[in-house]
């Protein structure tokens, strides 16, 4: 809870400094000046990258920082980790090429990101393993382009930072700025909804994940990390799988677990759970509480854990607790994200399409 409301604190910052207020960031001042300037990435190296208005183009090694870019300064993503869905994204931004990276279990293509000819390469990292050298065997390989290190882009409750970072990196501190005033605001959204629910109150949720709906993440992991915000019970009592996060679970263990909610993310099995005879004793079945995770042009729950799932934070209370959510405006609150972020003016239909599917 501390760590929640340290993090609407810094929106509310990052609002002062977009009407003009003092603010700090994590990085060097970067103005605008001949050459070259020295940047202190989230790693704490200091590395020295192109002033901001002659950086034309940049790559991240994983989809985490690439989401970052994408929503703040897109027109300088040369190309993706992996492709979005052709839906809810316009073709300029759809038919940037796929050029891998080093996530899961992708090993990349130096030479694939040597030839997009970036300007900046930006690597995510969390506090787990050795950072550091990982940056370094990247800038190593990638010669003369400058590799910075960007902290934290799988936390959904420390997205603050890293998109502050990047925003100064890429001249586009008042687009930063503006993510994460959205960002606190569903945060405190979701909590003013279900902050003060009981805990014999809370329902429990299961992550359906893939199309048999029979892998999962338990609570603690980054790929369901959503649920935990939103104040609902995972139920998964299995081991947190560190690559990609998805545990096989049985049949006969989500039975017995027994879920009052069910959030998938595949919409051949959302299609068919309900005509399904293994899932019809299981509650959310039962009482049609089963949800199918919105995913264009990315998922909004997972996959990848980046901010693409800022807007599944309200999304997922509201799923949970609709009794309680009514301060939520889900149609709204979509259109404005999509419209800020994802550059796209959706129209109703499509919000629709997105909410119901």
């Amino acid at each position: 809870m501390t760590r929640l409301i340290n993090i609407l604190g810094i929106g509310l910052l990052l609002i002062a400094c977009v009407m003009g207020a003092a603010c700090t960031t994590q990085s060097a001042p970067l103005e605008e000046s001949p050459g070259s300037i020295e940047t202190v990435d989230m790693l704490e190296q200091t590395v020295a990258v192109p002033v901001p208005a002659d950086i034309d183009g940049v790559l991240s090694t994983a989809p985490h920082v690439s989401m970052i870019i994408y929503m703040i300064a897109p027109d300088t993503l040369l190309g993706w980790n992996f492709p979005p869905e052709d839906e809810y994204i316009s073709e300029k931004y759809a038919a940037l090429p796929n050029v891998g990276g080093w996530y899961g279990n992708i090993a990349g293509n130096y030479e694939s990101f040597i030839a997009m000819n970036p300007d900046v390469v930006f690597e995510g990292f969390n506090s787990k393993g050795d950072p550091a050298a990982s940056i370094e065997e990247r800038q190593a390989n990638m010669g003369k382009i400058p590799v910075v290190g960007v902290e934290n882009t799988i936390d959904a409750l420390a997205y603050d930072a890293p998109i502050t970072y990047v925003g100064s990196v890429l001249w586009a501190e008042e687009e930063a700025a503006s993510l994460n005033e959205f960002y606190a605001r569903v945060l405190a959204l979701t909590e003013e909804a279900t902050g003060t629910i009981p805990d014999d109150e809370k329902r429990t949720v299961y992550y359906a994940n893939g199309p048999t709906g029979l892998k999962t993440s338990p609570s603690g992991s980054q790929h369901s990390q959503l649920i935990d915000i939103c104040n609902g019970v995972n139920v998964a009592e299995c081991p947190t799988k560190a690559v990609m996060g998805q545990t096989e679970v049985s049949m006969e263990q989500v039975v017995e677990w027994n879920p009052d909610v069910i959030v998938c993310d595949d919409k051949g099995f959302y299609d068919g759970v309900y005509d399904d005879p293994k899932w019809e004793s299981v509650t959310a079945v039962k009482n049609s509480d089963v949800h199918y995770i919105p995913s264009s042009p990315y998922c909004w729950f997972d996959a990848p854990p980046s901010t693409n799932t800022i807007i599944g934070i309200p999304w997922v209370a509201t799923v949970i607790y609709p009794d309680q959510c009514g301060n939520i405006d889900m149609a709204s609150l979509t259109k404005e994200f999509y419209a800020k972020f994802y550059h796209y003016d959706l129209t109703d239909d499509e919000v629709q399409q997105l909410l119901n599917p």
